[in-house]
């Protein structure tokens, strides 16, 4: 009896110990797997490494963020980028023992590799977080549909019926209060609107319809009339005072004279500009696109009360003041000066650029030329809004002195256009097709890097 009893103490001992053992190995598989086990070895495939001497092992853990939940779940391999995934490099990282090492870049290239600069250990881990989004001009941008980010903006087909065939209904545009959309140009922070639609310049008179990187300066440049005359001052952008100052001694990185405000009064006075160090430096300007034929429609507030989808399909309408023109490009000349296509906001740039994305659709953005109350909850998350009253290059058509600005509100109305009602001017232009962009994240931080192709 007492030998039956031992045995079955024993048993249950051993029952135990082999219980505690299977989790202990249990615990350590599962601790295995999520630091070491999930990575997968790349040494040759798909990869570009650092400067690490063979063999160099490079592991990868892949994440694909589920679009229903928002949350990212491990994968064995890299997400099928035919299916829209790109690589979201701010979450992404590479390091060693688990600490992210800041001086490794990580991002995936157009063609499906994945390519890591840095590297100086071998046995480096990365984690890759992948998610929907889109190429712009060699960079993996995620898509997002509320926050701050890069929004697809899908243009209904009223919005552009009338317009030049070839006139694509998608953009790609950057919005809410502080998305990742600066970049580096001219020495300077300037920020991207995004990838618009604009019609293009192909010679022997032949425009086409293309895509192209629209970037804003971050700050203003100062205070200027949107045309100079006192008497005869006009909403014609192609003959405007600001236009020659900007297509003028600004983009040719000097000083010279041009009409501003002079700081004491509501008043314009010619004086001095002195663009040697904040103009259009030598070594940017090759990236800047001259084919651009930008659209200069306006509308009038009095007749229509437009909503910001409406606004977008007036602007690059055929109506102006009488005998005003729709179009403005580099070949547009006066005596010796030729344009080279530096330009300003539309009014719809403003409006796309809220994340609250129901004020594009259903709320006017004035009354007559009156103000509206579109813009509060519209502009709490759009960065294109500022504490400053700036000029837009976008005329109204019912009479030639009144052009749309944007006021320290957010109110979207026009002004007139001569010489003493001076705003603050943002410079705008478009890039060239062949610009790619080759490094950064976009934050002010990092800002985008750009070179030619």
């Amino acid at each position: 009896m007492k030998l039956e009893r031992f045995k079955e103490r024993n048993n249950k001992r051993i029952g135990i110990i082999i219980f505690t053992i299977v989790c202990i190995l249990l615990v350590g598989g599962v601790i295995l797997y999520r630091t070491f086990a999930v990575f997968e070895v790349k040494t040759n495939q798909n990869v570009i490494k650092g400067n690490v001497q063979d063999p160099g092992n490079l592991y990868f853990a892949f994440y694909q963020k589920n679009e229903e939940n928002g949350e990212y779940e491990i994968k064995k391999d890299v997400p099928n980028l035919s299916d829209g995934y790109v690589l979201d490099e701010v979450q992404s990282y590479c390091g060693v023992s688990g600490e992210k090492d800041t001086d490794i870049e990580v991002y995936l290239s157009e063609d499906g590799y994945i390519k890591v600069k840095g590297m100086k250990t071998s046995r480096t881990k990365c984690n890759l977080y992948f998610t929907k989004g889109v190429f712009i001009k060699g960079k993996g941008i995620p898509v997002v549909t509320s926050g701050d980010g890069l929004y697809k903006v899908e243009h209904p087909a009223t919005e552009t019926e009338g317009m030049d065939e070839g006139w694509r209904t998608e953009e790609y545009r950057y919005a809410g209060n502080n998305p990742n959309n600066y970049i580096w140009f001219n020495d300077e922070l300037w920020r991207i609107i995004g990838l618009v639609n604009v019609k293009v310049d192909k010679g022997n008179e032949q425009t086409a319809i293309e895509q192209r990187l629209k970037i804003i300066k971050d700050t203003s440049i100062g205070k200027y009339s949107w045309d100079k005359d006192a008497t005869s001052g006009t909403n014609d952008w192609t003959q405007s005072s600001l236009m020659k100052m900007l297509n003028g001694i600004y983009y040719e990185h000097q000083a010279g004279d041009c009409y501003r405000y002079n700081g004491s009064s509501n008043s314009i006075a010619d004086r001095n500009c002195d663009f040697t160090q904040t103009g259009m430096k030598d070594k940017f300007k090759n990236v800047i696109a001259s084919d651009i034929i930008w659209n200069i429609g306006g509308w009038d507030v009095q007749k229509k009360d437009p909503t910001i989808i409406e606004m977008y399909s007036h602007e690059r309408g055929s109506e102006t003041a009488e005998n005003h023109p729709y179009e403005w490009s580099s070949s547009n000349t006066i005596g010796n000066t030729s344009f080279h296509s530096i330009g300003l906001f539309y009014p719809s740039d403003v409006g796309y650029a809220t994340s609250k994305r129901e004020c594009i659709v259903s709320t006017s953005i004035s009354g007559g030329g009156v103000v509206s109350p579109w813009f509060k909850p519209c502009l709490l998350e759009d960065w294109m809004f500022h504490d400053q009253w700036i000029w837009a290059i976008t005329p109204t058509s019912r009479h030639e002195r009144s052009v749309y600005r944007v006021d320290n509100r957010g109110f979207i109305t026009d002004d007139s256009a001569i010489y003493d009602t001076p705003y603050d001017v943002y410079p705008t232009i478009y890039l060239k097709n062949d610009v790619i962009i080759t490094s950064g994240t976009g934050t002010s931080e990092d800002a985008f890097r750009l070179e030619l192709k």
